[in-house]
């Protein structure tokens, strides 16, 4: 599948539904970062930087890594903040600087470097849930691609992925929001093998890519990436990334699961441009997975914004909405009330 980048931004046209993000020598991987850099973001708009958050069910199988230690999953919760939701619901989504910060303290306890390959080889694309059925009905690599690009926000709040043409090869890579400070060796291993797993849709169950890269300095355990990634590792890049021929994203994608329920996913409104506000929409998924716990309180909220009550809601206040927390809202559906729809 052959797709054209769109012009430069000097014709000031829309991008977003590029396949490709722009032209960039393989050497250079000099993006927009600052978008995920919360003074840069705030100096260009009076937007809000997004809590980053993660669907729950990305934890779903974290507690089998715990075999063998003295760690209970519960009780790790517990120690560093993160609510107890279920993580096998689609609607659950937890802060994703505890959820890494519970990962981090997992892989210390075992000596796991590469925690973040081994928890995504265990869940699979099913880790996705229904974002994942969507993506993998797609009829080309390309256009699962796209689809993941676009729609990412479904799954995560708090990150980006892109796709970057380089010579004969594509990037696609992953970056994940400068305010998560602690795992983010372990978000960025799980994304680039569920990343590594989708092109294998298309591509083979033992396809390797190109070559990888790596934020990070060298790491311990390279048999283990070896044999997940290739020989060729690339550390200390400016985001992690796959890299691949461009042939392969006009491959057909072999599918083993129904498409049905992603065709259905896929009716419902584009998501791509619904996030108005990501800073809000991030709040409201975390308030929607807190209250059916009973754990919501303004103190919590504060401390995963990282900004005071005040500011909190004078956000809200500049978009119609009201956060109400406590005995006022106990029995209500919503936490987030607004004269605009929710």
């Amino acid at each position: 599948m052959r797709r054209s980048v769109l012009s430069s931004r000097a014709n000031g046209r829309a991008q977003q539904d590029a396949l490709y993000h722009r032209d960039c020598p393989r050497e250079e991987l000099l993006l927009e970062s600052d978008l995920f850099t919360t003074g840069a973001y705030a100096a260009r708009s009076a937007e809000m930087a997004p809590i980053p958050v993660v669907q729950a069910r990305t934890l779903e199988h974290l507690s089998e890594l715990l075999r063998g230690t003295h760690l209970r999953f519960d009780e790790l919760c517990s120690q560093f903040g993160l609510p107890d939701v279920r993580l096998d619901r689609e609607d659950c989504f937890v802060p994703l600087r505890e959820a890494l910060m519970i990962e981090e303290e997992i892989a210390r306890a075992t000596g796991d470097e590469l925690l973040g390959l081994h928890l995504a080889e265990r869940s699979g694309l099913g880790a996705l849930g229904r974002h994942g059925l969507y993506i993998t009905a797609a009829s080309t690599l390309g256009e699962a691609i796209e689809r993941a690009n676009s729609h990412l926000s479904d799954h995560m709040i708090g990150a980006r992925l892109l796709l970057i043409p380089s010579g004969p090869n594509v990037l696609w890579c992953y970056e994940l929001s400068a305010r998560v400070l602690i795992g983010r060796r372990h978000s960025n291993l799980f994304s680039l093998t569920l990343m590594r797993d989708l092109v294998r849709l298309a591509a083979g169950r033992n396809w390797l890519p190109h070559h990888v890269r790596f934020e990070e300095s060298p790491l311990d355990g390279t048999d283990d990436l070896h044999r997940a990634f290739g020989p060729s590792l690339i550390w200390g890049s400016t985001m992690a990334a796959l890299a691949f021929r461009k042939e392969l994203l006009d491959l057909p994608l072999v599918r083993g699961r129904s498409s049905h329920a992603s065709q259905e996913w896929h009716a419902a409104e584009d998501r791509s441009t619904r996030l108005q506000s990501e800073f809000v929409e991030s709040l409201k998924r975390l308030v929607r997975s807190l209250l059916p716990a009973g754990h919501l309180n303004l103190t919590l909220l504060t401390r995963f914004s990282g900004i005071s009550a005040r500011s909190l809601q004078r956000q809200l206040d500049r978009r119609g909405r009201r956060l109400v927390v406590g005995a006022e809202c106990a029995g209500s559906p919503r936490g987030m009330r607004s004269s605009r729809s929710s």
